[in-house]
């Protein structure tokens, strides 16, 4: 191939990667014509465009590509196939179906979908059980029944205390409670992958409807602490996206505090009770990410809405009515 050959490749591959936002890596070697041709009509039927692709020539229109591929190029090695498609999940459903048949190929090398990277076979099921966008709304709009205001309400921390002034919230005002930790699947283990959900949360959900009020019990904060916390790794460019989004929206990011006496007294029902110094680590990991974001922006609008609320000196009533007196200052409620 010559020069300009490769160069006409490279500037192909580099079209493909913008149209597309689902592209995996796989190792089809060693199958024989007959399962090759038996594989390429399984990926016509489900959508599923599959091309042998020469690593270098991929690893070098990805590096001119404007999206984050993350460590995927790690993985062009060897043999390499090339598999688009519309859904997220398309073709790790047909990898693993036509597994059935020859076990062990086609094998994942790697995938980008919905703006997050995965590598490895061992991430195969968990590329089969991830959400499109349209079906990440499908489930949103299932949950709305009633208009309400256009806000998020970001609460974390608190234990007990949080959960009542949830409750009590939503039931008054018929807010609408978003548990994000409930809707993400259990095989996330990193901020990338979580916030490809929160991202299509935020920013799809508002604009769908611009009359709701929703409270996340967990927010991007939280995500940061406990990734910091448990060893996670962190993507901060996609939280900072997630923060530049929130400006667009009429918003509140209230940190819910306490004491660890109090925490302990509340007799909290987490799966784990927490040590002095881990309680101690967490609240100095809130505090120092939520000063981080409160002075993310310069306006004088965004800061007034980073509000700590101390629930350690608080009934869970009292509590509420400091939310409400800041849901009125911000012309969420009346």
């Amino acid at each position: 191939m010559t020069r300009e050959e490769k160069s006409q490749v490279i500037q192909d591959l580099t079209t493909v990667l913008a149209d597309t936002n689902t592209l995996y890596l796989a190792d089809i070697s060693g199958l024989d014509a007959e399962t090759t041709s038996n594989l390429r009509r399984a990926c016509f039927k489900a959508g599923v465009q599959l091309s042998v692709v020469k690593n270098t020539l991929l690893a070098k229109a990805m590096e001119a590509s404007d999206k984050e591929f993350g460590d995927l190029p790690s993985v062009l090695k060897g043999n390499t196939s090339m598999m688009i498609s519309e859904a997220a999940n398309a073709p790790a459903r047909l990898i693993k179906e036509f597994r059935k048949k020859t076990q062990d190929k086609p094998l994942l090398k790697g995938a980008f979908a919905e703006e997050s990277v995965y590598i490895g076979d061992d991430q195969l099921d968990a590329l089969v059980d991830i959400k499109s966008k349209e079906e990440l709304i499908g489930e949103i709009i299932g949950l709305l029944q009633s208009p309400a205001k256009n806000v998020i309400s970001a609460l974390q921390s608190g234990g007990q205390t949080l959960s009542g002034i949830i409750k009590t919230l939503s039931e008054k005002y018929g807010f609408k409670n978003i548990s994000i930790k409930e809707k993400m699947p259990d095989y996330i283990t990193s901020l990338q992958d979580f916030y490809h959900g929160i991202h299509i949360f935020s920013n799809l959900i508002y604009k769908e409807f611009p009359e709701e009020t929703f409270i996340l019990d967990r927010s991007f904060l939280s995500e940061l602490v406990y990734s910091k916390f448990f060893n996670r790794s962190t993507h901060q460019s996609k939280c900072d996206s997630v923060a530049d989004l929130l400006f667009d929206n009429n918003f509140v990011i209230i940190n819910v505090s306490n004491t660890y006496d109090k925490y302990l007294e509340r007799q909290p029902k987490d799966k784990f009770i927490y040590s002095r110094e881990d309680f101690i680590k967490q609240k100095d990991l809130f505090d120092w990410y939520f000063n981080h974001y409160q002075n993310h922006n310069d306006s004088q609008t965004w800061k007034s809405r980073f509000v700590e609320l101390d629930s350690s000196i608080r009934s869970i009533d009292q509590c509420i009515e400091s939310i409400e007196q800041l849901l009125k200052d911000n012309n969420i409620i009346k």
